[in-house]
């Protein structure tokens, strides 16, 4: 005997996403054969309600991305995770919505989203080791908490940053905002002073090599791969080309970081920055 339910938007039921057959004992009398129906019959509507109503939710949490109003944004996609955990698409929108409320907040109430981001991005790691993102995510997360810690730690926690947005990279090449990402951490080392360079060396052993230059070539790949953050690119770019001492080239990159259109919450912050550098050069 054999039973069949179809359950549309209950992923990972069958071979199609939406049945699920159940062969059942020959002995099983009418009476009983219903009752298994309906009790799997209910089981099923849940899943595929609390499916629903987490996709419900993710695409809300999606209106308010695009809108820029991340803190709501974040409670769409924790209350999608809330309902399905272990879901990666969720677990990733709620490290991006942490990081977004911290960068949006640029203080130190900034801390405790950067240190769920850390927490959830640890935990995606875990759950899904064979994914490059699972490293970007962590590496962001990890980047951003140094931003607000002491230069001790801001050391540590850039040896993090670059062991998983190394790995990211070697799991995809053609991964545009990791390369952000590196030359972030190129430019980080490049500005370290002597005291924490040693501090380094003493304490966790040389932190790989970064200079200026790798982070103008790690920006320029982000920009050639289409990174999903142009305007802050280019923005760094730029300030890595000061660092370089060559303001015609850093004039060329503050000049795009203007006329790029604005896609990321941080972009009008960016914009007006390249303008105020462009003034004093």
């Amino acid at each position: 005997m054999y039973f069949i339910f179809r359950c549309p938007g209950s992923p990972g039921w069958g071979k199609d996403g939406n049945m699920l057959t159940v062969r059942a004992n020959k002995d099983i009398s009418p009476p009983q054969g219903i009752a298994i129906c309906l009790f799997l019959f209910i089981i099923l509507s849940g899943i595929s309600v609390s499916a629903q109503t987490g996709m419900n939710l993710v695409h809300q949490g999606d209106i308010f991305y695009r809108q820029f109003d991340n803190l709501e944004a974040l409670t769409s996609y924790k209350k999608a995770l809330e309902i399905t955990p272990g879901n990666f698409e969720c677990q990733t929108k709620v490290i991006r919505a942490y990081n977004d409320v911290g960068e949006d907040l640029s203080s130190e109430k900034s801390e405790p989203y950067y240190e769920h981001a850390v927490r959830q991005a640890e935990e995606l790691q875990k759950k899904f080791p064979e994914k490059a993102e699972s490293y970007y995510w962590l590496a962001v997360s990890y980047g951003n908490l140094a931003l607000l810690r002491g230069s001790k730690e801001k050391v540590k926690l850039s040896g993090f940053v670059e062991k998983n947005i190394q790995k990211a990279i070697t799991m995809n090449p053609d991964y545009a905002d990791a390369y952000v990402v590196l030359g972030i951490y190129y430019k980080e080392v490049a500005g370290l002073n002597s005291f924490l360079k040693a501090f380094a060396h003493i304490f966790f052993g040389d932190l790989p090599e970064g200079t200026y230059d790798d982070a103008v070539r790690s920006f320029r790949r982000a920009i050639a791969l289409r990174t999903t953050r142009p305007v802050y690119t280019s923005f760094l770019l730029g300030h890595t080309y000061e660092s370089l001492n060559k303001p015609e080239k850093a004039k060329e990159a503050y000049n795009q970081t203007a006329r790029l259109p604005g896609t990321d919450h941080r972009d009008h912050v960016m914009k007006e920055r390249a303008r105020r550098r462009l003034q004093s050069l």
